[in-house]
């Protein structure tokens, strides 16, 4: 599939289910145009069992919390696109890095540097927001 653009034309249903923005593809081989709405509502994400990096990382966390963990979404400011969880364990007592999106990167929160430059990481929870750089 080849992006095509972004826009924020969004229909009722998709602003309830908390889209926050909507993609256009076009497949390479028959040109086919698919409109994706970028979801955040972890229900909706589920269902429909496709998602990048920030569906699948509102997703975790909230299944994280919801059993019972204290978890939090970490984002870097400049590339924006990226998001991943971090789940505080008592045991360590520390924040842990986990990516849903890359389940063997266990606590491995400095692999981002090697992809794209990182310039502020906030991590925001319910409680707080952080500076995490």
């Amino acid at each position: 599939m080849k992006f095509l653009e972004v826009n924020s034309e969004m229909t009722d249903e998709e602003r309830k289910l908390c889209a926050i923005k909507v993609e256009h593809y076009e497949c390479g081989f028959c040109n086919h145009k698919v409109r994706y709405p970028r979801y955040n509502h972890p229900i909706k994400v589920l269902k429909q069992r496709t998602g990048g990096c920030s569906e699948w990382a509102v997703a975790f966390t909230c299944l994280c919390v919801a059993l019972g963990h204290k978890a939090r979404l970490c984002f870097d400011l400049v590339e924006k696109d990226y998001i991943w969880t971090e789940v505080y364990l008592n045991e360590y007592k520390r924040w842990i890095h986990l990516d849903a999106l890359e389940p063997q990167l266990i606590d491995s929160p400095l692999v981002y540097e090697d992809r794209f430059e990182i310039n502020c990481v906030l991590a925001f929870s319910a409680e707080e927001v952080v500076d995490v750089t």
